[in-house]
């Protein structure tokens, strides 16, 4: 009886890990866009203005094989050179499945597994306390556009799907958001992207392009950024007021760049980035103003207790 609920009690615990839940959520909306798209033509508006033709998801599918398989050869890799005990890393799958899913459904398999490299390397290299000091995925899809010219058509977002399907995203982003807790974050960057646009679609030099952002597929790949993304736990802050001011600037740079260059789709990796750095420079301001504390509060009780002995 007490191994079964001990096994019991584990398997719950397992499922109930944030990051699994992200990775069963991950492959569900997945299969969903893949499936749906499949068997479904149907025009995608704003400036890409196409068709999805039947079967050209089938690619992408392969894709996320071949991205999930090098981010936990790699991960696996880093973890036998620092003789960590556990090999297998939840952290690069859902890296290689948001890269998989973001990047465009023509995109070559080297590319994608190119572009996994770039993203597990930035966790490794570019750190701070052993956390990242950016989004993996969108520091390794921002620079696969400037070295592949890979493009991001963010299918599993339900771009290639009529408007009803972004529920699934609705929903993904209220499990995950109410798992770890980042409700204020995903609201101010959603709500600060929607006020923008409509501040903007009041001006006629801009009217157009603030309405394009408030469309399929810039709205779809906005809301997944929401749900997957910006979420993430090690890089984006914690604390309440932290997270709303993160969500903000996320979602104010993201849409300025959105509107300096409304032809590309990097905007949101642009404004997620920005806001990392910011509060990464915030972060090592206010861990030397700490440890200048802790070295002036520690002087001062040395210096109590040698005048109380005097």
């Amino acid at each position: 009886m007490t191994n079964a609920g001990s096994r019991k009690k584990t398997k719950s615990a397992f499922a109930a890990t944030p990051k699994n839940i992200v990775t069963i959520l991950l492959i569900i909306d997945a299969l969903i866009a893949a499936i749906f798209s499949k068997t479904t033509t149907i025009p995608v508006g704003g400036l890409f203005n196409h068709s999805a033709p039947s079967g050209i998801l089938t690619q992408s599918l392969i894709n996320m094989a071949v991205a999930v398989v090098t981010a936990l050869v790699i991960d696996f890799l880093v973890g036998l050179f620092y003789e960590r005990k556990r090999a297998y890393s939840d952290g690069g799958l859902i890296t290689g499945l948001i890269v998989a899913m973001a990047l465009s459904t023509s995109t070559t398999w080297y590319v994608v597994a190119a572009t996994t490299g770039l993203a597990i390397a930035s966790k490794h290299i570019l750190k701070r306390k052993r956390k990242p000091i950016f989004n993996p995925a969108a520091f390794g899809l921002l620079l696969s556009t400037f070295i592949f010219q890979s493009g991001q058509s963010w299918w599993a977002g339900m771009t290639l799907l009529p408007n009803a399907y972004m529920i699934v995203l609705a929903i993904c982003i209220v499990i995950i958001a109410q798992r770890v807790r980042k409700f204020p974050q995903v609201i101010a960057f959603l709500g600060s992207y929607a006020a923008l646009s409509g501040i903007f679609m009041l001006f006629a030099k801009t009217h157009m392009d603030a309405a394009l952002a408030l469309q399929n597929p810039m709205l779809n790949s906005a809301l997944f950024l929401a749900a997957f993304m910006i979420t993430d736990p090690p890089t984006s802050p914690a604390k309440r007021m932290d997270q709303i001011v993160f969500g903000l600037l996320t979602g104010i740079i993201s849409f300025l760049t959105f509107i300096i260059d409304p032809g590309e789709l990097i905007y949101l990796f642009v404004g997620l980035l920005i806001a990392n750095v910011i509060f990464f420079i915030k972060s090592q301001v206010y861990d030397k103003k700490d440890r200048k504390a802790k070295r002036d509060s520690a002087w001062t009780g040395e210096r109590n207790v040698s005048g109380a002995r005097s």
